[in-house]
């Protein structure tokens, strides 16, 4: 495991600074091109608005987000995960922003010892539906459903299947402060209902500070030219997953995968606005995390794993 994590990382790279180059290319000459993305949270969890600059061409563009992740070997386990999603705006029937249709493909390696008995390969797929809608000039309001199918493969029984998304209602009484309430449906098995409540708050040009349970995060804007924003933050939260497995005896079970993170990251995208909580155009992110609390939780009759903290890296790019 630790000779494979650098091969990926440094692919990842290469492929982050090119597409970021390539896409500050294009963003400077042609205002058609602007796209509502960020790296910053998955797309059907972070509420999100839409800047009212968007033309209709650029509000029916589809939107699409890479992201890997490596955690390298602790008390004999390795862990890499891969994410492709794609949002495809549908007609704005009732006005802009459209309702959007979503849908994404997702691969974790579990590289561990095999006494602990772990399927080496979790896939998981998504297809789901998102929308926002604005009741007046303060309150906005989004709904977001999404079905998934979550195993090895080798079991994909009812355990497999899960029901995701949420609903929330945003408040802004001043553009540069923005409350929102809602609850989201995780699809886990230890934590099925979650709250999801917070504020975002730009307190300086420079000072973002976005309290979003259960992701929060402080930002700090370090350089700004012309309309490209690098941005410094430190950040907290909590991951992982469920999945249906069939294990080594040919049993089927379920498996719950949590952690907890502390993480440094950078992100580099076009200039954030007050009140948005996407910028437009082509976001990138890299992240090294502290990783701790690191448990795996069974349905079957066997005993829960705990394994020791370790690091990670997240990279990223929506565009």
């Amino acid at each position: 495991m630790k000779t494979l994590l650098p091969t990926p990382s440094a692919v990842i790279a290469i492929c982050l600074i090119g597409v970021t180059l390539l896409f500050d290319g294009q963003a400077g000459g042609q205002e058609s091109e602007v796209r509502t993305v960020s790296a910053e949270q998955p797309p059907l969890i972070e509420p999100l608005q839409s800047s009212p600059d968007l033309d209709f061409k650029s509000l029916l563009r589809p939107r699409f987000s890479l992201r890997a992740e490596w955690e390298p070997e602790a008390d004999d386990l390795a862990i890499a995960s891969y994410d492709l999603s794609v949002t495809v705006p549908t007609y704005p029937f009732f006005g802009p922003p459209p309702p959007l249709i979503s849908g994404g493909a997702g691969l974790t390696m579990l590289y561990a010892t095999p006494s602990y008995n772990l399927p080496v390969e979790l896939f998981d797929f998504t297809l789901g539906a998102a929308w926002i809608r604005p009741v007046n000039q303060r309150w906005t309001l989004r709904w977001m459903l999404q079905g998934a199918l979550a195993s090895d493969l080798e079991n994909i029984t009812s355990q497999a299947w899960q029901i995701r998304g949420g609903g929330f209602a945003m408040y802004s009484r001043r553009a540069e402060l923005q409350w929102a309430f809602g609850v989201m449906v995780t699809g886990r098995q230890n934590i099925p209902v979650l709250p999801a409540a917070g504020v975002i708050w730009d307190s300086s040009p420079k000072v973002r500070w976005n309290l979003m349970l259960p992701n929060p995060r402080l930002m700090y804007l370090v350089s700004e030219r012309e309309e490209k924003q690098n941005w410094l933050y430190l950040g907290g939260g909590f991951a992982g997953g469920t999945w249906a497995y069939r294990d080594v005896l040919g049993n089927d079970d379920r498996l719950t995968y949590s952690e907890w993170r502390i993480a440094l990251g950078w992100e580099h995208s076009q200039k954030k606005l007050p009140g948005i909580f996407r910028p437009p155009g082509t976001s990138t992110v890299a992240e090294l995390a502290y990783v701790l609390g690191r448990e795996f939780e069974f349905d079957g009759t066997r005993p829960d794993l705990s394994v020791g903290d370790t690091v990670l890296l997240r990279t990223g790019i929506n565009f």
